[in-house]
């Protein structure tokens, strides 16, 4: 994060760090609401040969959020020099579903196949958390989205093993979500009124406050 200008000053963004490495994953808890945002830029990136997933914590609330400090990350931050696939694969026309996957496959696997096509800029293979081996479908998108119907018109019906691939679009342009970042609308439409409502608002966010600046879960660490 220092390298790539991802901390709001100087010093370690870092404030604690608990690391189960029997579950392959890690809490981190950040110094500053905004330092804790930038580290979702990293979702992705390539650690020791494996691809993190970073997560926000289960109680992590976006309407409280917003009025402590940023929630998503600085666009100045500089990522051009890792590399990065997101494990989180955003609604758009160029979205893809590819389905009839071997249950078998991992990973690596089924991204070999992908590659062939160009770079994904994101990637997630749907697991079963109770065996361990992959619901035999994924979803991914293309660095380049002029290769999308390339991948749909080779892929789609083939053959794989005892199996048949689908691959097609996974939400249509139409269906494709407008994403906004207004503030919520108790927040931009308070009543004088309201001021005692306000006071106990804002101590219920100063309780709320450690959920942004942490733990971000770290998951997919590579085994030592």
């Amino acid at each position: 994060m220092i390298r790539t200008g991802a901390v709001a000053s100087a010093g370690f963004p870092i404030s604690n760090c608990r690391v189960y490495s029997d579950k392959n994953y890690a809490f981190l808890e950040f110094r500053s609401v905004e330092e804790a945002s930038n580290c979702m830029a990293f979702d992705g990136v390539v650690f020791n040969n494996t691809y993190l997933r970073i997560r926000r914590p289960n109680n992590y609330d976006y309407n409280i959020a917003v009025t402590l400090g940023f929630t998503e990350p600085n666009p100045v931050i500089d990522l051009t020099q890792l590399e990065i696939v997101r494990t989180v694969v955003q609604d758009s026309p160029n979205k893809l579903f590819i389905g009839g996957l071997p249950c078998e496959w991992n990973e690596d696997q089924v991204k070999e196949k992908l590659t062939a096509f160009g770079m994904l800029k994101a990637f997630n293979l749907v697991m079963d958390k109770t065996t361990g081996n992959s619901k035999g479908y994924a979803f991914c998108e293309y660095q380049y989205p002029e290769v999308t119907d390339a991948v749909i018109d080779t892929l789609n019906l083939q053959t794989v093993g005892s199996k048949t691939l689908t691959v097609k679009r996974a939400v249509s342009a139409q269906a494709a979500p407008q994403v906004t970042h207004a503030l919520p609308q108790h927040v931009q439409q308070m009543p004088a009124a309201v001021a005692d409502a306000f006071t106990m608002q804002q101590m219920r966010l100063q309780q709320a406050t450690q959920a942004f600046m942490g733990p971000v879960t770290l998951a997919g660490l590579p085994q030592q």
